[in-house]
């Protein structure tokens, strides 16, 4: 009798051991698994965060060039950004947390506003063609002011700055130092100039 609870015994702890083998197996191939869905959660959660952040980048230029250079330069600006329909088509979407917020006007933030006298830059820049046929000169000056002297001009001053280069003079007046502050940066770095 002791022979065969040996025997009985001895069974159970091979079956034991063999189901041991065989749930630890089962582990291992959970855990791969785990890994593989947890690598693949987090691939995607990059991608859309990148998708995420690559949408609002583009929200905040289409801003910026609203701003700046009116509805006809968004228009262009749009038709750039999506040249390829194939490929754009092929992104994936994703949702407009801020779908409202565009239709909603903003305040503008107060300003210090100072006493201090702005500075002015004199800059030497190209004139096109059609300038140059108007004037007897291939070259005009065109006094521009700095960001920080556009930063503490009041109202009046921003609208006399936008009529003499040209640019709408309406809105607010953050939007119009954002306009005038873009366009004297146009002219200093030659590579973001509009056409």
């Amino acid at each position: 009798m002791f022979a065969t609870f040996t025997t009985i015994t001895a069974k159970n702890i091979a079956t034991t051991e063999t189901l041991i083998s065989d749930l630890e197996q089962q582990l291992q191939v959970a855990r791969q698994e785990l890994a593989q869905f947890q690598q693949q959660q987090q691939a995607e959660q990059t991608a859309k965060s990148a998708a995420e952040t690559a949408l609002e980048m583009v929200r905040k230029a289409r801003k910026l060039v609203q701003v700046a250079y009116g509805d006809a330069a968004v228009e262009e600006f749009n038709r750039a950004l999506v040249e390829d329909e194939a490929v754009a088509r092929e992104l994936p979407q994703v949702e407009d947390s801020n779908a409202g917020s565009e239709a909603m006007p903003t305040d503008p933030t107060p300003s210090a506003e100072t006493d201090v006298p702005a500075t002015v830059t004199v800059e030497a820049v190209e004139v096109d063609s059609q300038e140059a046929q108007e004037g007897s000169e291939s070259t005009a000056e065109i006094v521009l002011p700095t960001p920080d002297a556009i930063g503490s001009m009041k109202k009046n001053e921003l609208v006399a700055w936008l009529k003499r280069c040209e640019l709408p003079a309406g809105g607010t007046v953050r939007e119009m130092r954002n306009r005038l502050s873009a366009h004297a940066m146009s002219y200093r770095n030659p590579n973001t100039q509009a056409a």
